[in-house]
């Protein structure tokens, strides 16, 4: 999981995997407080349930997404998505 010392990564990120670009303090807010941990818990909430891994999905153009999403030990897969024009 991301901890304080993981601040450049979320600021390198910018705008490609967040709505605007973070913020330095809000950044250092979040990444200081143990609550952030949330994803950890979830995790170890899904092995107590017998699952073995967990998902995401980004675009592959979406280069910032991926390289963070790697960045904290997320394994890429090449898989195939549909849409559907409703």
């Amino acid at each position: 999981m991301l901890g304080p010392d993981d601040a450049g990564l979320i600021r390198a990120s910018g705008d490609e995997v967040f709505d605007s670009a973070p913020k330095r303090q809000r950044t250092a807010e979040f990444l200081s407080d143990p609550r952030h941990h949330i994803v950890g818990a979830l995790f170890e909430h899904g092995r107590s349930l017998g699952c073995g891994e967990a998902w995401v999905l980004t675009e592959t153009d979406n280069t910032a997404a991926r390289g963070l999403y790697s960045a904290v030990g997320g394994q890429e897969e090449t898989v195939a998505y549909l849409t559907f024009k409703i």
